[in-house]
């Protein structure tokens, strides 16, 4: 004999798979961020972080016009030596620079003027903005030379040291953000590197500095650096993005500054 109720179990799976897909519909867009910890393999306990995609389509346009500017002081730009910038250099709210000359900058010289202004002002939203993005990953004590990072948003409760080359992996995804918040300062080695692979792009790459960012000799750094305070730059190093100091001087000696401006539309 057929048992009552019995022809009502296949209309009720029928509805738990609806259910279930319309459960995952509802779910937020998130991203494995696969991130390396140690070259080592030593610590990987964030190796399958899960990366929340904070801007959209990248944060590419954080800063606004500041991403015009090599570099960008609040007190004062100072060069020593042959540096040049493939953009704009400014100072605001100071008003002067030394050891530069309209030879030194494709852009312009922004002494004080309103473009300055606007541009301090941007930057100092831009900084809050990356502050305060949720971190991905926590990596105080680590040096950031010898990792491997998927996109996201990392963080140091106080200084971050890197000594090294570090890369970074946008999983061809050229939208992919790679956010570096400092509680105190940024020290890099001497010929410290950032390596860029599979579609990450500079544009998209930001240190922002609790307090004060100094940059090793003949260092490479792709991605822009805004600090709280001060900004050093040691001979030779050449940065792809904007050097920004909010609330002190950038400090240039023989430098090869190239902003990267807004990164395009994927």
């Amino acid at each position: 004999m057929r048992r009552p109720g019995l022809w009502l179990l296949p209309f009720a799976a029928l509805l738990l798979a609806l259910d279930g897909q319309f459960a995952s519909a509802a779910r937020p867009h998130v991203r494995s961020g696969r991130s390396t910890l140690s070259a080592s393999g030593a610590v990987n306990a964030a190796s399958r972080s899960l990366v929340i995609e904070t801007c959209g389509a990248g944060c590419s346009n954080v800063l606004l016009t500041a991403d015009n500017f090599g570099a960008l002081g609040a007190s004062t730009v100072t060069n020593n030596g042959a540096t040049y910038c493939y953009g704009s250099i400014g100072v605001s709210p100071g008003t002067s620079m030394t050891g530069f000359t309209a030879a030194n900058a494709e852009g312009s010289l922004d002494l004080g003027d309103t473009i300055a202004a606007k541009a301090q002002t941007d930057a100092h939203n831009g900084y809050v903005q990356l502050q305060t993005m949720p971190s991905s990953a926590n990596l105080t004590g680590l040096d950031l030379g010898g990792l491997i990072l998927g996109p996201g948003v990392y963080h140091f409760k106080v200084d971050a040291s890197f000594n090294g080359n570090l890369t970074l992996d946008a999983y061809h995804d050229s939208s992919a953000i790679f956010v570096f918040q400092t509680g105190t300062t940024l020290v890099t080695s001497a010929n410290a590197i950032v390596t860029l692979v599979n579609g990450a792009q500079a544009c998209n790459v930001y240190f922002a500095v609790g307090s004060s960012a100094t940059l090793g000799a003949n260092s490479t750094i792709l991605g822009s650096v805004v600090a709280y305070m001060a900004i050093t730059t040691t001979h030779g190093t050449n940065v792809n993005g904007s050097l920004i100091a909010l609330n002190a001087a950038v400090t240039l000696d023989t430098n090869i500054l190239t902003p990267t401006g807004a990164c395009a539309a994927p």
